[in-house]
């Protein structure tokens, strides 16, 4: 998100991304409590997981071509997220993972709301990818949602 700023000077971009590291804030801290190591890299786009790093390569091309592809990049992110996180909320019964990943899907809902609506006002449109379509409409005729509260 932050690439996206440099490059379109959207605060969408900015705002989401200080939201991000609010929610990676909240991982370390359950990570610190079990013990689990940090893999994070300090550096802005760069990722030790091979997957996470091909995604993000693959989306901030994407998005250098236009404001609305980087929108939708965004999206589509947020599309990954919230299917990954019903993915390992569905694979476990630890209440503090499931309390840490129902915030981040929270988030992530409201980031794809945030999104849909820029790319609405570009006469643009998202089509989940990854999500079902009857998931995406549920979320994006949601309200804004309050996380973690």
């Amino acid at each position: 998100y932050l690439y996206f700023h440099d490059q379109y000077g959207l605060n969408i971009f900015s705002n989401i991304a200080a939201s991000e590291q609010t929610h990676m804030d909240a991982v370390l801290t359950v990570m610190d409590k079990y013990g689990v190591e940090d893999p994070a890299s300090n550096d802005q786009g760069v990722f030790t997981n091979v997957t996470l790093q091909q995604m993000y390569n693959d989306l901030t091309t994407q998005g250098d071509v236009s404001l609305v592809a980087a929108l939708r990049a965004g999206a589509t992110i947020e599309d990954v997220d919230i299917r990954d996180l019903d993915n390992v909320i569905e694979a476990t019964t630890n209440t503090d993972l499931i309390d840490l990943y129902e915030m981040l899907e929270c988030g992530s809902r409201n980031h794809m709301r945030a999104f849909t609506s820029q790319l609405d006002m570009q006469g643009e449109a998202y089509t989940p990818q990854f999500i079902t379509q009857e998931q995406y409409d549920e979320i994006i005729s949601g309200a804004h949602e309050y996380c973690g509260q």
